[in-house]
Order: C-alpha cells, then structure tokens, then sequence
C-alpha cells in the first residue's frame, strides 16, 4: 500500500544501526593487519557490484519466476530451466551493456559524493566515513541524466584552458 512503518521497516531499522555501515568487514580488517588499504562497495548498495552483475542476476531471477512450475519439477527440468534463464536469450549482449552501464552511473554517483565530501573536508570537519543516503545518490543520478554543461562538471580544466594553460600549470597556445 506503500505505508512504512517506521517500527518494521528493514530499512528503516537498518539505516539506525551506525556500526553496521561503519564496521569494517574481516576482509578490511585482515588487510588493514597487513598494512594495506582496502575499499569495498558500501554495505546494501548492490547496485555497484561488477559491471552490473546484479543487474543481470535480477534478470535471470525475475525470467525463473515467469516460468510455469511443471517446468521446474524435477531435477533435470530445474536445471535445464536455470540454463534456460541465464542463457544468451535472456541475458544478450544488449542487456548487459545496459546493466554495466548503470553500475557506472552509481559508481560515478558515489565517486561524485566522495569528492564532495573532500572538498568539504578541506574547509570543514566533514566525516568521510559517513554515509550516502540513497536519497543523495537518487539526487545525483538524476542531475547526470540532465543535461549538462562542461563548465559545470569541469569548470577548472574550461577556466585553465581559457587562461591558456594545461592541467599542469604551463601556458598552452590556442
């Protein structure tokens, strides 16, 4: 009906529990013991995994669902009905190219946040670990699809170029 109940919703309950999106998984710990950095998609955003693989899951997921159920029965029938869903009929060319282009959206979403973030940082107290709310992701993604100017997403290099310099600093002539 579209009501949430803020006291059942797992979504809800779960954007309350700050140690679970600030906890860092045993695979960060473990190489964080070895004094190596790792970064990871953020917990309960599957929409960044791969190159839309969960996209593409999704798909298989909801053509399985469509099939009759005398057509699942069986051993044989199953796994001839699983192929059948993550076969090239279902999951082509055309498809993944879409999925694989969404998940760069949201990466590209999240990446755009992250530098937000730092440049905030720089002026002032921002918590880079906090996180994204998918509202803001939701927000960004929406201003990708308007359109746009490059003096708004790269007012620096346009700014550079018309006082005729490089990316490095060094004069360049038109």
């Amino acid at each position: 009906m579209g009501v949430i109940r803020k006291n059942t919703s797992l979504l809800h309950l779960m954007s309350n529990l700050s140690d679970f999106e600030t906890q860092e998984t045993m695979l960060q710990l473990k190489a964080s013991e070895m004094g190596v950095f790792m970064d990871r998609t953020p917990k309960c955003h599957c929409e960044l995994a791969g190159e839309g693989v969960e996209y593409a899951w999704g798909c298989a997921k909801n053509h399985y669902r469509r099939q009759p159920l005398k057509d699942k029965r069986g051993k044989e029938n199953f796994r001839q009905t699983v192929r059948k869903c993550f076969s090239r009929d279902i999951i082509t060319t055309e498809r993944v190219r879409m999925f694989s282009q969404r998940a760069r959206a949201y990466i590209l979403a999240y990446h755009m946040i992250r530098q937000e973030q730092l440049t905030d940082s720089a002026s002032t107290t921002t918590d880079l670990n906090s996180t994204v709310s998918p509202v803001k992701v939701k927000k960004v993604l929406k201003t990708f699809k308007t359109h746009r100017c490059a003096m708004d997403f790269d007012s620096a290099f346009c700014r550079a170029v018309f006082n005729g310099e490089n990316s490095s600093g060094a004069s360049v002539s038109l």
